[in-house]
C-alpha cells in the first residue's frame, strides 16, 4: 500500500515533471489545457475498484465510462470533441459484453457528438477501461484555482445519490430508501452537465469549477487548496434527494448527510461565482437546478449546521484510490 496516498503520489509525479517545456496547464485540474485552449483528460476504470462487472449492465458501463470523462471536460467549461479508448480485456469477459459496452458508448456519443479516433486493446488479468477525452471550452477554460474570497459556492443537482446507489449494489445499505430505481440510475448513468456549464459561462462569471467525483467535501477542499482560500459551507443547504429517500430520511438524517458530504461519483458541478446567480432562471433555461451552499473565505475551512460550527475533520472527505 502506498503511504503517500493518491494525492501524495500525484504531487510526486507533478514535482518530477516540472517545469513544463511548453506553455500549458497540467496536473491539478479536471483536465489539462494545451495549445489552442484544447482540454485533455483521461480516466481509468478498473473492475472491482470503480465498477463490479458481475453486477453492472455493460451497456450502462459503456455509457458511464465516457460520461465521467465528459464530466471532466464540462468542469473545465467545455464540450467534448474526440476520444481515445483502451480496453484491457480479461478472460472472464465475453464478446456479448463488449458489444453491449460499445452500444452504451454509442448512445452517449450520439448525445454529445464526439468522435472516437483510436486507442488500444490489450489482454489483462483484470478488466479495465481507459479513456482519453479532448474538448474545447465554450468561452475560456475554468480551473480549480480561480476561486476568490467572497465567491458564492454553488452545486448542481443532488449530493450523495450515487453513493446511495453503490451502497445498494454492494448490499451495504444501513437504511432503506423508497425509490431504489432512482439511486441506481444516478450511480450507473451520471449526466455530464455540459448544457448547464454552457449556459453558466455565457450568462454569469464563473471563477472556479470542479466536478464532484471524489465527494462534495473532498472536491470543495481541492478548490480551496488550489485557490489558496478557505470556505464556509452551510450543511443545511446541501441538496439531498429527500423525497426519493422517503420517510427513512428523517429517521436516519445523519447517515444520509454523511453520504452527501463524502459520497463520490455524482458528477455534478461544484463552482464559484462572485455574484448571486438566479437559480430559478438557470433551472428554467437548462432543466438543471443549482443550489447555493456557502461562500469562499480568506481563512479556515468551516462547516456550519443550524448556525453552529461542526467538526468537519471527523467526516470522511471522499474517495481515495489508495
Amino acid at each position: 500500500m502506498l503511504k503517500a496516498g493518491e494525492f501524495g503520489l500525484i504531487g510526486q509525479i507533478k514535482e518530477n515533471f516540472s517545469p513544463l517545456y511548453r506553455k500549458a496547464i497540467g496536473i491539478g485540474d479536471d483536465a489539462a489545457i494545451i495549445e489552442n485552449n484544447l482540454l485533455v483528460t483521461t480516466d481509468a476504470l478498473v473492475d472491482g475498484v470503480h465498477f463490479l462487472s458481475d453486477k453492472i449492465n455493460f451497456e450502462d458501463l459503456g455509457y458511464k465510462s465516457f460520461a465521467v470523462n465528459i464530466s471532466d471536460i464540462a468542469a473545465m467549461g467545455g464540450y467534448p470533441l474526440y476520444a481515445f479508448l483502451t480496453l484491457g480485456i480479461s478472460k472472464a469477459i465475453q464478446d456479448k459484453q463488449i458489444r453491449e459496452f460499445l452500444k452504451g458508448a454509442q448512445k452517449i456519443r450520439e448525445k454529445f457528438k464526439f468522435d472516437l479516433l483510436g486507442g488500444d486493446t490489450v489482454s489483462s488479468g483484470t478488466f479495465f477501461i481507459s479513456i482519453t477525452m479532448i474538448g474545447k471550452p465554450f468561452h475560456k477554460p475554468l480551473t480549480r484555482s480561480g476561486a476568490k474570497a467572497g465567491d458564492f459556492i454553488y452545486m448542481s443537482g443532488k449530493s450523495g445519490d450515487s453513493a446511495i446507489g453503490l451502497e445498494m449494489i454492494k448490499r451495504q445499505m444501513k437504511h432503506p430508501v423508497e425509490n431504489k430505481a432512482y439511486f441506481l440510475m444516478r450511480h450507473y448513468l451520471p449526466e455530464p452537465r455540459v448544457t448547464l456549464i454552457q449556459y453558466l459561462v455565457k450568462h454569469f462569471r464563473i471563477n472556479s469549477c470542479i466536478d464532484v467525483s471524489d465527494g462534495l467535501l473532498g472536491d470543495l477542499s481541492h478548490i480551496a487548496e488550489m485557490s489558496k482560500t478557505g470556505f464556509s459551507l452551510d450543511a443545511d443547504k446541501i441538496p439531498i434527494s429527500r423525497e426519493e429517500i422517503g420517510a427513512f430520511f428523517s429517521k436516519n438524517e445523519s447517515y444520509f448527510k454523511k453520504l452527501a458530504f463524502s459520497g463520490g461519483e455524482d458528477y455534478e458541478l461544484l463552482f464559484t461565482s462572485p455574484k448571486k446567480i438566479d437559480e430559478k432562471k438557470v433551472l428554467k433555461e437548462t432543466g438543471v437546478f443549482i443550489t447555493e451552499i456557502g461562500k469562499i473565505t480568506d481563512g479556515n475551512k468551516n462547516i456550519f449546521s443550524q448556525g453552529k460550527k461542526i467538526n468537519w475533520k471527523s467526516i470522511k472527505k471522499g474517495f481515495s484510490h489508495f
